[in-house]
């Protein structure tokens, strides 16, 4: 399994740590927001989230039962890699609606092709919300998706 951290300072920052050790992976990742009022009605938030992403190579290779050792494919342990991600983005709230609108985008080390997205979530009934989002506005490899989540604060 693996397992994670959280910290969170209220409306303004938050440090997220996770580590798995059956893939090898650790991860430690920022997000900072910060929200203006428009007026009574309005509001942006801007955010940038960035992590860093460690995995440590290649498993060895296991015997398969009944081959000779020496016919086995030798592992290549690339030892430690680090990538790192980036996703600024800009929120719009229709504070009287429940709605929001938003466009950012992402990069990483991985990745020469910069992502852009757009998107709106719209408050439906109590914690239930409806989101949409569309990925690489534009190109081939454009991708769009609607999902729906429910939000609980205690």
């Amino acid at each position: 399994g693996a397992a994670w951290a959280s910290v969170d300072v209220t409306s303004v920052a938050s440090i997220d740590a996770r580590v798995d050790p059956t893939a090898d992976q650790g991860r430690l990742a920022t997000t900072l927001k910060h929200s203006m009022p428009l007026g009574g009605n309005y509001s942006v938030t801007l955010q940038n989230s960035s992590g860093v992403t460690n995995s440590m190579g290649a498993p060895a290779a296991s015997a398969t039962p009944g081959v000779p050792m020496m016919t086995l494919p030798q592992a290549t342990n690339t030892g430690a890699m680090q990538t790192w991600d980036d996703q600024p983005s800009v929120k719009f709230d229709v504070l009287s609606t429940g709605t929001s609108l938003s466009a950012g985008l992402a990069r990483t080390s991985t990745d020469p092709v910069v992502h852009n997205r757009i998107g709106a979530e719209q408050k439906l009934y109590g914690p239930l919300h409806l989101n949409t989002v569309v990925t690489d506005v534009g190109t081939p490899a454009e991708n769009k998706s609607v999902s729906a989540t429910i939000k609980f604060g205690w």
